[in-house]
């Protein structure tokens, strides 16, 4: 109902940058996060260019440079890095502050499901990590995967 009176506040950030679907996400409420996408994906208006306005708010980084997905990864929640990546399979998955990509973020935790959601789903996901490192030496120091 709120969104129905103001929709813009889809993209409203908090004090440290965070939207409504980085709280979602962080929280691991994926009905809310649905429930946002659905949201936005619905309220665009025919005459904007046709996802412009939802695939912002799927992109948009806190203060710490985290979206969205940064956040259902750490928090190692299936559903929502699902929704995400469906949702958006060019998502460019930026570095945040500490220089971590998502995939490095799931690799680097040994969340092997959530590495085969992002290696499968996304065109070109980012392999980038701190201090010029990528996911595949992540995974060759530990929390190796399989198959890495």
């Amino acid at each position: 109902q709120i969104l129905g009176i103001n929709h813009s506040l889809l993209c409203k950030q908090n004090a440290k940058g965070n939207t409504a679907l980085h709280v979602a996400a962080r929280n691991r409420y994926s009905g809310v996060v649905r429930a946002l996408i659905d949201c936005a994906k619905n309220g665009e208006k025919p005459d904007k260019h046709s996802s412009e306005g939802w695939i912002k708010m799927l992109r948009l980084p806190n203060d710490n440079r985290d979206t969205a997905l940064h956040l259902a990864v750490r928090t190692n929640c299936y559903d929502i890095v699902e929704l995400l990546v469906k949702e958006d399979d060019e998502l460019p998955q930026p570095r945040n502050k500490a220089g971590e990509s998502p995939l490095y973020l799931a690799v680097e935790r040994g969340y092997h499901d959530i590495v085969d959601l992002i290696l499968g789903t996304c065109k070109s996901p980012s392999y980038h990590g701190p201090h010029f490192t990528t996911a595949l030496h992540r995974a060759a120091m530990g929390n190796s995967l399989g198959n890495a």
